[in-house]
C-alpha cells in the first residue's frame, strides 16, 4: 500500500516538473503580487529566426510594466551566434513603405571556443513603441527586422509572427 502512495506522489511530482519544463523560458509575474513594483512579461522561450550563412539567431519578446505608473516597455531580446563578433547596433524595418532604423542595446558578448572552432555569442535588446507593434499585429505576413552593424558589412534578419506578437501584447495588457 505504501508503494502505491509513493508511486502516485512520484507521478504527480513528475507531472508538475514536466509541465513546468514544457513552458520554456517564459517570464511572467502576477500583477497582484505586492512585492513586485515592476512586472516582467515574456514570450514562451526563444523563437527560431533566420540568418545568412552559418550564423544562428534566437529571439523572444520581453516587456516590463511599472505597477505605480502603468508605463510599459516592449522589447525583442535577441541572441546571435556568429563566426566573428558582429557588434549589432541598428535594427531596421519598414512601416507603410518607410524605412525605420532604431538603436540596438548591446548586452553580453562572449567568445566561445571548442576544438579551435570559435564563435561569438551576442545578446542584444531592441525597444519598440506600442504603435509599431500594433501595426505589425494587423499584418497577414511575417515582419522582417534586420539587424545591422556599423563595424561590419553584414546583417541578420528575424521574422516576427504577427499572431505570436499579438499573444505577447495581450499578456502585456493583462500584466502577466
Amino acid at each position: 500500500m505504501k508503494k502505491s502512495k509513493f508511486s502516485v506522489m512520484y507521478l504527480i511530482m513528475l507531472l508538475i516538473v514536466c509541465v513546468w519544463a514544457s513552458t520554456g523560458s517564459a517570464i511572467a509575474a502576477d500583477v497582484s503580487d505586492p512585492a513586485m513594483e515592476i512586472i516582467e512579461v515574456g514570450k514562451d522561450g526563444p523563437q527560431r529566426g533566420e540568418m545568412e550563412a552559418k550564423e544562428k539567431i534566437d529571439y523572444y519578446y520581453r516587456g516590463y510594466v511599472d505597477k505605480k505608473t502603468g508605463s510599459k516597455s516592449y522589447q525583442i531580446y535577441t541572441i546571435t551566434n556568429s563566426p566573428e563578433e558582429m557588434n549589432w547596433d541598428k535594427a531596421q524595418f519598414t512601416i507603410n513603405g518607410k524605412l525605420t532604423k532604431i538603436p540596438v542595446s548591446r548586452g553580453e558578448s562572449k567568445r566561445l571556443c571548442k576544438d579551435n572552432n570559435c564563435s561569438y555569442k551576442e545578446d542584444t535588446v531592441v525597444t519598440f513603441d506600442r504603435k509599431t507593434l500594433d501595426h505589425w499585429t494587423n499584418s497577414n505576413t511575417l515582419i522582417q527586422v534586420r539587424y545591422t552593424s556599423s563595424k561590419k558589412f553584414s546583417y541578420c534578419d528575424i521574422l516576427i509572427n504577427p499572431k505570436e506578437l499579438s499573444y505577447f501584447l495581450g499578456r502585456m495588457d493583462n500584466g502577466k
